[in-house]
């Protein structure tokens, strides 16, 4: 993911319902004329609530920069990032996770008085610090109605390469009431547009973004996003995605569409049974479980995955064993949030045990 786009990682934004009015002052025997509901002018974003989540998928891979990394290269079935809050409030947290195979990173923002305070990029360690809580798209926005936002933003000791600290400031505007339909189903949003520059010793990188907020529970369902990068600053790659949301749950709204889609990407940890251990699973987008383990007893022997993951969370997979096809050691469990996951293990050469799995 192109570096500003980590340092500008924003929480969706909340926002309020609206309605319509109606006709009036008709003879009692004349039949009204119906209102047409219109979409709300104005929205307010609530903070977010501890398990709120947002599944998107993406025209690109978001870390653009980092492909060499990436074995098997990624490919666009792959391009999913959920981003879900393990502790809410107005000093919430935020976490990004990736669908894709295999990587190993994810972004932590955290936030202050309900505004980003710093960003980490897990991958190469670096922590963006905000000189004061600042938010790309204000949490209120009014058709017709602009903003400008500023702050300082500088760099942890681990961001080598980064001339820092530069100058951050958006620039938007909410231009009409619009409603849409994407992979999650049609929403009224207000249409957003805006542009942020982050100025450095170095050059300035541009981000022009259009996004369509949802009225009624306030998330970003769509995102049209360009990022101009000089050549010369972080590899001088510039590019275009678009962001469309697939499944959220927004609990302050009661808003929910579950979608096996929120577990895509890769997990591991280390299952309890006699003989597979150093286990690494990827889930794909279909909710398809595959992956291998290793063997206690034979180091070089690798234990075949296999099983499925459902909408609600339950997991059901086996490890093959290296004594024959007809050892096994079945899974079964359920997810507990969008990066965790246990449950118990029954196998056919010993007795059941439980086991663990986290997203990375």
């Amino acid at each position: 993911m192109m570096k500003l786009a980590i340092s500008m990682l924003v929480v969706s934004m909340l926002t309020a319902c609206g309605g319509g009015g109606s006709a009036g002052g008709a003879p009692s025997d004349v039949p009204l004329t119906p209102s047409i509901p219109t979409v709300s002018q104005s929205s307010t974003q609530p903070l977010p609530t501890a398990g709120d989540y947002y599944t998107y998928r993406s025209t690109a891979p978001h870390q653009s920069l980092f492909d060499a990394n990436v074995n098997p290269i990624l490919t666009p079935e792959y391009f999913l990032y959920t981003s879900y809050f393990p502790i809410g409030g107005a000093s919430a947290t935020q976490l990004t996770q990736w669908g894709s195979p295999y990587f190993n990173t994810d972004n932590q923002v955290k936030f202050a008085d309900g505004g980003i305070v710093n960003v980490e990029d897990s991958l190469v360690g670096c922590v963006y610090v905000y000189a004061q809580p600042w938010n790309e798209i204000p949490s209120t926005v009014t058709v017709d109605k602009s903003w400008e936002t500023t702050t300082a933003i500088n760099k942890g000791s681990r961001c080598s390469g980064l001339d820092m600290p530069g100058q951050l400031t958006t620039r938007g505007t909410a231009v009409a009431a619009e409603t849409i339909q994407v992979a999650a189903g049609s929403f009224n949003t207000i249409k957003v547009v805006f542009q942020t520059s982050l100025q450095k010793l170095d050059g300035t990188i541009t981000r022009r973004g259009t996004c369509w907020r949802d009225v009624a529970s306030g998330m970003n369902v769509k995102c049209n996003i360009e990022t101009v990068v000089p050549v010369g600053v972080l590899g001088g790659k510039s590019g275009s995605v678009t962001d469309e949301l697939v499944s959220y749950s927004t609990a302050a709204t009661g808003k929910l569409k579950s979608g096996v889609e929120r577990f895509a990407g890769s997990w591991k940890d280390t299952f309890t049974s006699d003989e597979s251990t150093g286990c690494l699973i990827y889930i794909e987008a279909t909710g398809t479980i595959r992956g291998s383990c290793k063997s206690r007893y034979f180091p070089n022997v690798s234990l075949p995955v296999s099983g499925r993951i459902d909408t609600a969370g339950n997991a059901d997979f086996t490890v093959k064993s290296s004594f024959g096809p007809t050892y096994l050691t079945h899974y079964k469990g359920k997810a507990t949030d969008v990066a965790t996951m246990n449950g118990t293990s029954d196998s056919t050469m010993s007795s059941s045990g439980e086991w663990r799995l986290k997203h990375f």
